[in-house]
């Protein structure tokens, strides 16, 4: 896909009739993969690509991507799709050890959500996996509700954070997804130890950017079940 970018902003032109303009069209969230980079914002459709309104972006279509530029950009059928990057993901080595950095930016949901965009979401997974109980404390309200559905268990914020902190094993968190709205977020994480990896999705609501209650699912990872390969159906996410 050829694209161009005005800092935080990318831009690239596609056809109107293809997938992923319908799929904008019903979802602006959109997801990008360049290199090691993974980016996730809010995409809109502005228009042709010839419009005089788009003349400053597309002549940088044309100077990057020339050939692009001369058999696609004048066709009747193409749109100009702008994405406000909200977050953005990169895999990383130190020292031969794999690990993803993350980077949020202001512009994450359609609807306004400044609550969620000023809460420390990297933060506050490294303050549960490396089970830092005064820094954990500081993301919650003090009345905050914390319920764990896998085992029917519901705390107060003394008691959640005496079971996480608690917890043995030595763990670490990877962000993996995130929703963010006017008043809370969902939060997809990987948590693992050289014992056992997770995933867990959290619903967070906020209230004065603290977490006021939280609901959180476990999901064990391994290989699909002995009478599910025999199927030979769906292939591996990664």
């Amino acid at each position: 896909m050829s694209h161009v970018n005005d800092g935080l902003i990318v831009y690239f032109q596609t056809g109107e009739h293809y997938l992923k303009t319908q799929q904008i069209r019903q979802n602006p969230n959109v997801a990008l993969s360049v290199g090691t980079y993974e980016i996730e914002g809010i995409a809109t459709i502005i228009g042709h690509p010839m419009d005089e309104a788009n003349s400053l972006i597309t002549e940088k279509i044309k100077t990057k991507h020339p050939n692009a530029f001369k058999r696609w950009s004048a066709l009747p059928n193409q749109v100009l799709v702008k994405v406000e990057i909200g977050l953005v993901r990169q895999w990383k080595y130190v020292d031969g050890k794999p690990f993803i950095a993350i980077g949020e930016f202001a512009k994450q949901c359609k609807k306004p959500c400044a609550k969620a965009n000023s809460f420390d979401i990297a933060g506050f997974i490294q303050a549960v996996a490396k089970q830092k109980a005064d820094a954990l404390r500081a993301y919650f309200t003090s009345d905050a509700i914390i319920c764990w559905y896998d085992s029917n268990e519901q705390f107060t914020v003394d008691e959640y954070i005496r079971a996480n902190c608690e917890y043995p094993g030595d763990w670490n968190g990877e962000l993996q997804h995130i929703r963010k709205f006017e008043d809370g977020m969902v939060i997809v994480t990987k948590i693992f130890s050289d014992e056992s990896t997770h995933f867990v999705t959290a619903f967070a609501k906020l209230t004065e950017g603290k977490i006021c209650r939280l609901d959180e699912y476990y999901s064990d990872c391994g290989e699909a079940p002995e009478w599910r390969k025999n199927m030979n159906i769906g292939k591996p996410i990664l």
